[in-house]
């Protein structure tokens, strides 16, 4: 898997060294056969990643996701038996500031994500 025309595979492990948020992905393309020799000692299957820049427009994105038992249904196995719901709590907050430095030059693209229990 190449992020940005990098390799992301660290040797050893032979898995990804970063990972790409779903917010932060602009741009996905997959090479299957005949490849140019540029993509190295990869084979069968190339994975190119382009992550977003800025542009000149100032923008800003915030998402939230809950989960909580108390926002769940129970069972009806857990209702007849008198069993209360399991505790099932994750929460993940994303934003996503972008602006301009200098027009047309030099900009930013953020994203922040941070998760909890």
């Amino acid at each position: 898997m190449n992020l940005d025309g990098g390799s992301n595979v660290v040797m050893e492990r032979w898995k990804d060294d970063r990972d790409a948020s779903l917010e932060s992905i602009q741009e996905v393309s997959v090479l299957t056969q005949q490849f140019q020799a540029e993509y190295g000692i990869r084979a069968g299957v190339v994975v190119n990643v382009v992550t977003k820049s800025g542009s000149n427009n100032c923008m800003a994105r915030r998402g939230d996701y809950l989960r909580n038992e108390v926002l769940n249904a129970d069972s009806a196995d857990n209702n007849f038996l008198g069993v209360p719901r399991p505790k099932y709590r994750y929460k993940l907050l994303r934003r996503q500031p972008g602006r301009p430095i200098k027009r047309d030059k030099l900009f930013f693209f953020l994203i922040r994500r941070r998760q909890g229990l």
